[in-house]
């Protein structure tokens, strides 16, 4: 194919509104597809793009079905990000909740005033772990600002729960040693209610950032496969 040939075809994938990790991957695709047409049937390059184009007509098409954000997507992307939010969910659930069944653990192996510590410890860390990300890798996530025109990877909102979420999390912090406090075990005077209240505060917050922080580790992955395209777009 020529470079004519390759321009055709992102021209028509950009057309589609796809993200750019998703774009790169399809147009891989299609190259493949087209070059082997060509090889086993002697097609020209415009009957064979065709040809590849109706068999993914399906998949590319965007449509509105019922999303709030009234925002026509392809099925190939609604597939695509309902497996990545699962992914991450999946990965942040399981984790957030060995980290809240170990913290109710502590509670009653520990003193309330050495517990506070362990509470405010263990869940700052993983509160600050995607800021840290963030900062650490600020030139990689600020493409998406300098590329606004693009989304350049499909799930990259998710990298920013926990900005977005900056004074929740501040309110948190503020009344860790209430919410410690409200762990079974820690005071004498605790609740059903207050219980159930902290654990699921603790618990969201937590899903919060390790969402944030799995969609980070893969955004800086994607993004090292969506930089050599990033040359074919406009600023």
């Amino acid at each position: 194919m020529t470079a004519a040939d390759l321009t055709s075809i992102r021209n028509f994938l950009l057309d589609k509104k796809l993200p750019i990790d998703i774009l790169v991957e399809v147009y891989d695709h299609f190259t493949t597809q087209i070059s082997e047409l060509q090889k086993e049937e002697g097609l020209e390059f415009d009957k064979a793009f065709e040809k590849v184009k109706q068999s993914w007509q399906g998949e590319l098409q965007p449509s509105w079905k019922g999303e709030w954000d009234l925002v026509d997507r392809s099925e190939l992307l609604r597939k695509i990000n309902t497996a990545n939010l699962r992914a991450f969910l999946g990965k942040a659930l399981y984790i957030a909740s060995v980290i809240v069944l170990a913290l109710m653990l502590f509670s009653f192996l520990f003193s309330f005033h050495v517990y506070k510590y362990i509470f405010v410890i263990a869940t700052g860390l993983i509160l600050l772990l995607p800021f840290y990300v963030y900062f650490k890798n600020f030139k990689d996530f600020s493409l998406n600002k300098k590329y606004k025109k693009y989304v350049l990877v499909s799930f990259q909102e998710y990298t920013l729960l926990s900005l977005s979420c900056l004074y929740f999390y501040f309110k948190f912090f503020t009344e860790a040693g209430t919410i410690a406090k409200m762990f079974s075990g820690t005071a004498v005077d605790a609740n059903l209610k207050s219980t159930i209240f902290g654990i699921v505060i603790t618990y969201a917050v937590l899903v919060i950032s390790l969402v944030s922080y799995y969609s980070q580790r893969k955004f800086l992955h994607t993004i090292e496969k969506v930089k050599p395209f990033l040359k074919h777009l406009n600023v």
